[in-house]
């Protein structure tokens, strides 16, 4: 390794990044199974019945869990606190895992939101005023949008998309990108717990 790894991580130490990043790459992954089987039961129930609800709640839990997820790996990657000490460590492991700076992680309007949700929260129905804030949407963007609805979470299916809170990211490309790290991750964990050479 370069003289970088000195300033960054200290080979012995890589082993615990990696595992370290690994817990939120499988809390992701296991999240995105948890929507994928939500939404397949989903098909199999009338909208608005007690089964579909169940089904909603599982997804909205799902897709709110990997965007949690994904901000938490993002932070390994670009830490809150800028000190030299977390910028080695965030450039090695950005170099070595071929994350660069326009990489689908650095979305940071949602991650900011998700980090500091409960304030968020309270400026959310706070500027709500009277409206009738539903609790979950789960459906088509046009459909959503043709009833003027105001939620505190959405996933449209139609195009992959999250929304809480009214900021919205687009989902599968976050998740493309954490299972591309989680499965090289996996590949260094394996090769004796050591970063790849960039």
């Amino acid at each position: 390794m370069s003289d970088h790894n000195a300033v960054g991580i200290r080979p012995a130490h890589e082993i615990f990044y990696l595992e370290s990043m690994l817990i939120v790459t499988s809390a992701a992954l296991d999240a995105s199974d948890r929507v994928v089987d939500a939404l397949a039961e989903g098909a199999n129930h009338e909208p608005e019945s007690n089964e579909w609800q169940e089904c909603t709640y599982d997804i909205m839990h799902g897709v709110h869990t990997l965007a949690v997820q994904a901000g938490a790996l993002h932070r390994y990657f670009w830490p809150v606190r800028n000190n030299a000490r977390h910028r080695a460590r965030a450039e090695m492991l950005r170099h070595s895992l071929g994350v660069d700076d326009n990489d689908l992680l650095q979305a940071k309007g949602l991650r900011d939101c998700l980090e500091h949700f409960d304030e968020q929260l309270d400026k959310y129905l706070s500027n709500a005023g009277d409206q009738v804030v539903k609790l979950a949407y789960v459906g088509s963007l046009a459909n959503y949008e043709a009833q003027g609805c105001v939620t505190f979470r959405a996933f449209f299916t139609d195009v992959g998309v999250f929304e809480v809170l009214g900021l919205r990211l687009e989902m599968q490309p976050v998740l493309d990108e954490v299972r591309r790290v989680h499965n090289l991750i996996v590949e260094c964990l394996q090769d004796g717990g050591r970063l790849p050479e960039p």
